[in-house]
């Protein structure tokens, strides 16, 4: 049994039961507290002792009035003293009546701050954030201000012309290089360098080296081979005779000869000589329509005729528009040989001319070509402007290509027929009969004897047996 008992007002015992007639006391303090004495040593633990019954739960009694608090006592904390072994343990008794809660301890000194830890694994880097969206477009700027006016451009007019009249910053072509006009040139002012009015905008360069002369033409073609010769004809064949008396039968004929080898073909017919080659070229000019009489001026080239189209002759200056020197290929335009006079600027503007006669020089100067017309369109019927540019294009047989081989020898003739089956004998007779057209063999006639047919044109051997 556990009793309580109140040994004085500041003294409650709690004793509890054991085999050995000791008794455990609790001393709750209230009031002054002295200091507190030395934590006995733990007695041995005894015997377990036989569990009793659980005793009946008594009925609570009702709740005292809370006592006043007492003074915290003042004290201090003595060291551990040495764990007595496990006594045994003890019979189960009824549960005791709760006791008072003790005060609350005096808070603990803080302990002492723990090791930093080894820093941590680094984390995988994250995926890439998606874009943001795009930023509202900003303010259009202010316009800025106008800038200043530039200087006059110039203006093309093309080719130059004799008769147009040009004003400030005109810009041409002329010599195969571009002007422009500083101030009104007067009408008929030919831009050059020595000229007040006209500047360059764009010289032509240098002069380049002539070119090669035209590959040599092809060889002409071999001719072909000769056709087999015809095989004569066959002889006609001649009319029966009569039939004669029939005579005892002969013996059988030996078989023919075999024919001869027919003739060798002639030979094929030599190939035909090949065609002449061509080669062309095209030199820049400007026509000359103002004058009919030699010679032109360097780049020109003129006509004998007012109507360039009726010319019979034709002068072309050694230089060409662009000052290229070309003499030594006027010089092989041989008569045969066929030139154009085209505008250089449309194709559908030309003449077509033929060299008619020898052409003749005069020397680093120009040349002079007879010709006749052959065709023309455009301009090239009406006549080419004076001062026009115009193009030059030649076009010049070439050497003329070696003979073609001789043909191939033709094929050798057939070969002749065999001959055919000697006839059946014939009863021999003395004396052939009159008009039978047949033809007659006596046994007077020595063996092996030749009879010749001119008619067919063959030799047949017989063999006549006797």
């Amino acid at each position: 049994m556990i009793s309580v008992q109140q040994t004085s007002p500041t003294v409650i015992e709690v004793i509890l039961p054991s085999s050995q007639s000791t008794q455990s006391t609790i001393v709750v303090g209230a009031g002054q507290g002295g200091a507190r004495g030395v934590q006995g040593l733990q007695g041995p633990q005894g015997t377990q002792g036989v569990q009793g019954t659980q005793g009946l739960q008594g009925v609570q009694g009702p709740q005292g009035t809370q006592g006043l608090q007492g003074l915290q006592g003042f004290g201090y904390q003595q060291s551990q003293g040495i764990q007595g072994t496990q006594g045994l343990q003890g019979v189960q008794s009824t549960q005791g009546i709760q006791g008072v809660q003790g005060l609350l301890g005096l808070q603990g000194t803080q302990g002492p701050q723990g090791v930093q830890g080894t820093q941590g694994i680094q984390g995988v880097q994250g995926l890439l954030g998606l874009q943001g969206t795009q930023g509202l477009q900003g303010n259009q700027g202010t316009v800025g201000p106008i800038g200043s006016t530039g200087a006059t451009g110039i203006t093309w007019q093309g080719n130059w012309s004799v008769t147009v009249d040009y004003i400030n910053n005109d810009a041409v072509y002329y010599d195969n290089s571009s002007w422009f006009a500083s101030g009104n040139p007067p009408v008929g002012e030919v831009p050059s360098l020595s000229s007040s009015y006209w500047f360059p905008l764009a010289l032509h360069g240098a002069t380049g080296s002539p070119g090669v002369s035209g590959a040599q033409g092809v060889q002409g073609v071999q001719g072909t081979q000769g056709t087999q010769g015809l095989q004569g004809t066959q002889g006609l064949q001649g009319t029966q005779g009569l039939q004669g008396t029939q005579g005892t039968q002969g013996l059988q004929g030996t078989q023919g000869n075999q024919g001869t080898q027919g003739l060798l073909g002639t030979q094929g017919i030599q190939g035909i000589t090949g065609a002449s080659g061509l080669s062309s070229s095209i030199f820049d000019y400007l026509a000359r329509a103002n004058s009919q009489t030699p010679p032109p001026n360097s780049g020109d080239i003129k006509w004998n005729n007012s109507t360039q189209s009726n010319s019979t002759l034709i002068y072309i200056s050694h230089l060409t528009d662009p000052n290229d020197d070309i003499d030594f290929l006027l010089a092989n335009i041989k008569s045969g040989d066929i030139f154009i006079i085209q505008d250089r600027n449309d194709s559908l503007n030309y003449q077509k001319w033929t060299v008619s006669g020898t052409p003749t020089t005069v020397i680093n100067n120009y040349w002079t070509y007879p010709v006749t017309l052959l065709t023309s369109s455009g301009t090239g019927t009406t006549n080419f402007a004076n001062g026009h540019p115009i193009s030059l294009i030649t076009q010049s047989v070439g050497v003329q290509g070696t003979t073609g081989t001789q043909g191939l020898q033709g094929l050798q003739g057939l070969q002749g027929i065999q001959g055919v089956l000697g006839t059946q004998g014939i009863v021999s007779q003395s004396t052939p009969p009159a008009n039978t057209g047949i033809l007659w063999l006596d046994t007077s006639v020595p063996a092996a004897a030749p009879v010749i047919a001119d008619d067919l044109n063959l030799v047949i051997a017989l063999q006549v047996y006797r």
